[in-house]
């Protein structure tokens, strides 16, 4: 500012004080909110697959070896994601962001197919098919099962919620190796993705639901992106929702 040919600089302060404590308050409401959307989505399929287990040896019939060997997996499964849970949730108990992942060589084959042992009873309770192509030999790849398994399960859960209204209520995975790559697909058979929704729904806090935190998919696609991958989705319409991690 210059006032008779003199060179002024005016400074305006501003007390923000308040302002940093109200955006201190809203960054530990979204943390809690995503660690609480990330223990539920592990927690409810562990108990009813826990629930499903129990009824399996409630019975007085003499368990022969499938049921002996259904159960042994169910039992493999709930450790699985317990462990994982727990490292999952220790991390953010360190960390205010997605820890980076922690790379091993791992079988993907074998990765979904916990996923889905684990989530089958909740399928089958929701009375929702489950297509699955996954191949018979292993496919090795670089990343943390851990996750990877989050992620699945926030996709899968995803799935189920889109065809809940659907007459024919189906979840499609497949389990592929392309050009040197992994490609996980998880399609379901419900409505779809609006046009003019495709663009929003991996925005952290953008949710079309009640009871969403809409945490789900921004924190699947930012693990997929530290794992070197791409996490996509298709929607043609009419054609229900295909989301695409390839790593």
């Amino acid at each position: 500012m210059i006032v008779k040919d003199t060179s002024y600089t005016i400074f305006s302060i501003h007390n923000i004080y308040a302002e940093l404590q109200a955006q201190e308050i809203v960054s530990w409401q979204k943390l809690i909110r995503i660690l609480t959307h990330e223990i539920m989505n592990s927690v409810s399929p562990v108990v009813s697959l826990a629930n499903s287990t129990n009824d399996l040896l409630s019975t007085d019939v003499v368990l022969d070896k499938e049921v002996r060997l259904e159960i042994h997996q169910a039992i493999q499964a709930i450790q699985k994601r317990s462990e994982g849970l727990l490292s999952f949730t220790e991390r953010y108990r360190k960390l205010t962001k997605v820890p980076m992942p922690q790379l091993e060589p791992i079988d993907a084959v074998a990765l979904m197919s916990r996923v889905l042992t684990l989530m089958h009873p909740v399928l089958t309770q929701k009375g929702i098919n489950l297509e699955k192509t996954v191949p018979e030999k292993e496919l090795i790849f670089n990343a943390d099962a851990e996750q990877l398994e989050q992620t699945f399960i926030n996709l899968i859960k995803n799935a189920m919620e889109a065809v809940s209204e659907s007459e024919e209520k189906v979840v499609y995975v497949s389990v592929e190796r392309k050009d040197e790559r992994v490609v996980f697909r998880i399609r379901d058979s419900g409505p779809g993705i609006p046009p003019e929704l495709r663009d929003q729904i991996f925005i952290p806090f953008f949710t079309t639901k009640e009871e969403g935190s809409g945490i789900g998919l921004s924190l699947c696609r930012q693990i997929v992106y530290q794992h070197g991958g791409t996490l996509s989705v298709y929607s043609p319409e009419g054609e229900g929702a295909e989301f695409v991690i390839t790593i």
